[in-house]
């Protein structure tokens, strides 16, 4: 059995940033143990939070034990949807902040990741910030490594994302190496 959700150090320290830079009318995708949502709604400066959550035992959860005790739960509205489709059919430039949570870890996110990345570009005026986003980067830096090393790997797609980056680019130094694995702009380099 695999723990899905949690309320820990690790879950709260990923989420830190996002909870500081929200501002506005808020979507989550993913409800959680609604943690977020909760920290969110005793801003401020947060107006609106808008919860997607495609699991009917999660929202049961949610709103029946969590929510009631939520100082600020009137800012909160909870759709059940798929995240995707959900983000296809809104309009997300209704919302000043999106944050995307509806992965397990780094190779159940890159798939959902991607067809975020497009909803992204295409909502410029929009921040988004996705969970695990930093260890995301972090699997494909050490990819990245094991493709130049022709290091065997998973064959996970993201070694397939780091082989094909390898492939499309001329190494002759050590600092071609480290300009490889320096990877400024995640989203622009998926993106594409």
């Amino acid at each position: 059995s695999t723990c899905w959700m949690t309320v820990e150090p690790f879950e709260i320290n990923t989420f830190k940033d996002f909870i500081n830079d929200a501002t506005g009318d808020v979507l989550l995708f993913g409800c959680g143990l609604g943690y977020v949502a909760y920290m969110l709604s005793l801003k401020d400066d947060v107006t609106s939070i808008t919860i997607v959550d495609n699991n009917d035992d999660v929202i049961e959860l949610f709103s029946t034990y969590l929510l009631p005790q939520f100082e600020n739960k009137d800012k909160i509205t909870i759709c059940k949807s798929d995240a995707i489709e959900y983000l296809n059919s809104c309009d997300i430039n209704s919302f000043d902040h999106v944050n995307v949570d509806i992965w397990y870890d780094v190779y159940d996110m890159i798939f959902p990741y991607l067809r975020s990345l497009e909803v992204e570009f295409n909502n410029p005026n929009v921040k988004f910030s996705y969970w695990l986003e930093g260890s995301l980067k972090e699997s494909i830096q050490r990819s990245i490594l094991a493709a130049i090393c022709n290091y065997p790997t998973p064959g996970f797609l993201i070694d397939k994302i780091a082989s094909d980056i390898v492939r499309d680019t001329e190494i002759k130094s050590y600092e071609d190496v480290y300009n490889l694995v320096d990877i400024h702009n995640l989203r622009e380099l998926l993106y594409k």
